[in-house]
């Protein structure tokens, strides 16, 4: 009766460890549909471009998401570039696509598409993805979408000495990212941006750093924006006080607005 017991514990705990485990292998991806979308409409607002590939084609292909309904349930791809794989996706089998987005790549499976229109341009109707491969989607908790605060961000380019002028898009406690208004100056990873500075909501209060960017995407249309993103570098110990208290303030109104 006794041995009888442990073995039912045994089996207990084992169901539970396999349980927890496969929790923690799956953590990586979205299922949530609300939390999907929530993702997908980042990667549209920042206008990333995105690699597409093709079941059984031997190049890669580049594209950016153009509208998502949820209504529909369906999210709107550009034509691709090169323009081949627009006609290689009437005849697949599968195809992948993969957005890098605040350090990590971002990627999901879909069906041929829908439907492709042509207009003048070729656009690919797809069902949106039930499941994204985001690692640091659970991770990224301390950033805030801070788009509608239209926050202005400048800065000047350490190597062609010219400003930079956008808003913000994301904040976190060590990083930003920016929707630039024109890509006319040439960035890349790695570079530094000197002197930026944001001006908080109020208009009163003026956070001055130096940024050191991780990533750049710079859309071919000369008329598009150029999102980036970068680090902190070079803040002073009062305006790190400042931003932080503003971190908490914005942190504290969403933990509000999702308890609502």
């Amino acid at each position: 009766m006794l041995n009888a017991f442990k073995k039912l514990l045994n089996l207990s705990s084992t169901s539970s460890a396999a349980k927890h485990s496969s929790q923690s292998s799956n953590s990586n991806f979205l299922t949530d549909a609300g939390e999907i979308v929530v993702l997908l409409n980042k990667l549209q607002a920042a206008m990333l471009p995105c690699s597409v590939y093709i079941n059984n084609a031997t190049e890669k292909f580049l594209s950016e998401i153009i509208d998502i309904n949820v209504a529909k349930n369906t999210l709107t791809l550009d034509e691709l570039r090169p323009a081949n794989g627009n006609a290689l996706l009437a005849e697949c089998k599968s195809i992948k696509i993969v957005f890098f987005f605040n350090g990590a790549d971002i990627s999901f499976s879909i069906n041929p598409p829908i439907n492709s229109l042509n207009l003048g341009d070729t656009k690919h109707l797809f069902p949106i993805p039930s499941r994204v491969y985001s690692p640091k989607a659970k991770a990224t908790s301390n950033s805030f979408d801070v788009q509608t605060l239209k926050i202005p961000f400048e800065g000047f380019s350490a190597t062609s000495k010219l400003l930079v002028i956008g808003h913000a898009a994301d904040i976190s406690d060590e990083n930003i990212s920016a929707n630039l208004a024109h890509n006319k100056i040439l960035l890349e990873r790695g570079d530094l941006l000197k002197k930026c500075h944001i001006i908080l909501p109020g208009g009163k209060q003026i956070i001055t750093f130096d940024l050191i960017l991780d990533i750049v995407n710079q859309p071919l249309a000369s008329n598009a924006k150029t999102f980036i993103s970068g680090h902190f570098e070079n803040m002073s110990n009062k305006d790190e006080l400042i931003y932080e208290q503003f971190i908490r303030k914005i942190e504290n109104d969403d933990i509000k607005k999702r308890n609502a």
